[in-house]
Formats: C-alpha cells, sequence, structure tokens
C-alpha cells in the first residue's frame, strides 16, 4: 500500500483492479504511464520498494484501424484495375 499512496501524492496517474489480480502471492499489478517512468523508479528507490517490471505493449487502434483502412483501399484498387483492365481487353478484341 505505501507505493499505491506515494503513487497518489505524487499525482501519477494509475490504474489497478484488484478483481484482476495474478492469483500468486500478494503481488498487485498496476498499469502506469510509460512518461512517469522516472518519477516511478525514484519512488521505488527512496521508499525501498522491489518491483518486478512486466512491460506490456499497447496497440495504438488508430494507427492500425488506419492501416487497416489503407490496405482495404489498396485491394479495392487493386480489384476494380483489374476488372477494367479485363473489359477493355474484351472491347479491343
Amino acid at each position: 500500500m505505501i507505493f499505491e499512496s506515494e503513487l497518489n501524492r505524487l499525482q501519477l496517474p494509475f490504474y489497478s483492479n484488484i478483481d484482476e489480480q495474478p492469483s500468486a502471492g500478494e503481488q498487485i499489478r498496476y498499469f502506469l504511464r510509460d512518461k512517469d517512468r522516472v518519477d516511478i523508479d525514484l519512488l521505488l528507490k527512496n521508499n525501498g520498494i522491489i518491483a518486478v517490471i512486466e512491460t506490456i505493449n499497447i496497440v495504438d487502434f488508430q494507427k492500425q484501424k488506419k492501416i487497416v483502412l489503407l490496405v482495404i483501399l489498396i485491394i479495392v484498387i487493386l480489384i476494380i484495375s483489374i476488372i477494367i483492365s479485363g473489359y477493355i481487353e474484351k472491347i479491343m478484341s
């Protein structure tokens, strides 16, 4: 609880859901912002807290959505160009 109270004292935002914790031991999983890493490291050192660091890469869904839309657009353009070239070839023959 020292860790959580220090996070609150330093006004560092975090997320922790007690219902979704690992079942082994008394460990609590906190989700912290990467930009607060330096402050969190100092907090851990100053309070003698030993932490296990597990980094989960978070997917940027907006960026991923744009990429998927771009791929779909390219596929549609490719299909339309194949259909048009087949139609032109049929007219020329």
